[in-house]
């Protein structure tokens, strides 16, 4: 008899244990946009300048180039709807300069004239409006963008 309750008693424990695994269900974790992000940016910038007389005919012609790089941060809320409202913000520090040859006029180069442009640093501030598919979330995005060019030139 002591056989008997013993080999019921396992076989109540391992049925009970197989019922509480079937009873467990794993649920996929959901992706939320929601949330606040940092990042550091670095890059290669190339440019087609073409400086313009304000009050006559000469302009310079540069072609500037160089390193940038910085630092963005921003903020995205994700709505019950899956509609994604967010703002960003980022400042670069960027070596970004070119020269070329004054012209007094179209084809007439001013003698030993060269002038110089220089993107220092830039910025930009802008909101985001988008709609999340899980991980992937295409949006349209409006702000403002500001910099610090430095224009000069050997002539007097």
């Amino acid at each position: 008899m002591k056989k008997l309750l013993l080999g019921l008693s396992l076989s109540l424990l391992a049925s009970s244990a197989f019922a509480a695994d079937a009873m467990v269900e794993e649920v996929a974790p959901v992706f939320s946009w929601t949330g606040g992000y940092i990042g550091l940016q670095a890059g290669y910038a190339r440019g087609d300048g073409n400086i313009r007389q304000a009050n006559g005919p000469g302009f310079i012609e540069t072609d500037p180039d160089g390193f940038l790089g910085g630092v963005y941060a921003g903020y995205n809320y994700q709505m019950p709807n899956n509609i994604v409202i967010g703002a960003e913000l980022d400042v670069v520090y960027a070596n970004v300069d070119g020269s070329g040859q004054i012209f007094a006029a179209p084809g007439l180069p001013f003698p030993g004239g060269i002038g110089i442009e220089e993107l220092k640093w830039s910025g930009a501030a802008r909101l985001r409006l988008g709609y999340a598919v899980d991980r992937l979330l295409p949006y349209v995005a409006g702000g403002v963008a500001f910099g610090g060019i430095d224009a000069s030139s050997n002539t007097v």
